[in-house]
């Protein structure tokens, strides 16, 4: 990093500690899942990875945000220890994603994210990449329908389908009563359970958010709340545009933090289509 003019070397700071943050969470939770501890039981006893959070399905969504970065690094031409660090990170973090078994994650999150990536990486030499990519995510999808877990994840008449479409109904219902304004922030569990809930929902009255990123912004900021976030996307994207064909042939380190931006934000809307994505803590 010393041979860097300091702004790269500011970014890649920034960047380390994310990989570095996202490695610590994976290994953690690793090291738990061997003695058996912070797991959440799943279906039929399924195990499934938390690590330092209260739910897996926020492992995935903060690990979404991390694996981007590492796998440019390993994809484009750095020194050797910064791949071989960064390939190690990217190994940890993928184990722990799996252990998460959170669909979201596994099969729509991280493959969309890494499409990106790869793109962006490999431009027209990305399509090998990409079949194989998706090959991968079939073949394991399919594999995984056969356990318990996953078995009902194309069943939307019981379980977690069910009840995700049922809140996207009364999240709707919700914003239909209050389109301008929405009901506040975090406020989507107390209107949902007392008002708003489904009568064939009712085992699953503590939702806290509605489960999509569109509807979750409405909700909680109104109609100028969802305004400003497209906006935000039209900038965001434009940006990237302009950036990525001058620094493709110019910087590849500004490009490698471009490609790393792109794929975690691509995850963050991938994922966030069935989850929450935007308003936690960390993310």
């Amino acid at each position: 990093l010393r041979t860097l003019p300091v702004d790269e070397t500011n970014l890649l700071r920034f960047v380390d500690i994310l990989i570095l943050t996202g490695f610590a969470v994976a290994a953690i939770g690793l090291f738990q899942f061997t003695l058996g501890e912070s797991i959440i039981t799943a279906e039929e006893g399924a195990r499934r990875l938390a690590s330092v959070y209260g739910s897996p399905n926020n492992v995935g969504l903060f690990l979404g945000r991390c694996i981007p970065f590492a796998l440019v690094f390993v994809l484009l031409k750095f020194d050797r220890r910064r791949r071989f660090l960064s390939g190690f990170a990217l190994g940890i973090m993928f184990i722990a994603a799996l252990l998460t078994q959170s669909s979201g994650t596994l099969f729509i999150g991280i493959p969309v994210a890494l499409v990106i990536v790869f793109t962006l990486a490999y431009r027209s030499q990305a399509i090998l990449p990409i079949i194989g990519l998706g090959l991968i995510t079939i073949v394991g999808f399919a594999f995984a329908l056969q356990f318990p877990r996953f078995s009902n994840l194309l069943d939307f008449s019981q379980g977690t389908d069910f009840y995700r479409l049922r809140v996207w109904d009364s999240a709707i219902n919700i914003i239909a009563d209050h389109p301008v304004t929405g009901i506040g922030l975090d406020q989507f569990l107390y209107m949902f359970r007392g008002e708003y809930i489904m009568p064939d929902a009712w085992e699953e009255p503590t939702l806290s958010h509605p489960h999509n990123f569109v509807l979750d912004f409405w909700t909680r900021l109104g109609l100028p709340g969802i305004i400003w976030f497209i906006g935000v996307q039209v900038v965001f994207w434009r940006i990237i545009q302009l950036n990525y064909t001058r620094l493709f042939h110019d910087n590849r380190i500004r490009l490698s933090l471009l490609i790393g931006v792109a794929g975690s934000m691509t995850n963050l809307l991938a994922h966030g289509l069935i989850d929450n994505s935007v308003f936690v803590l960390d993310l």
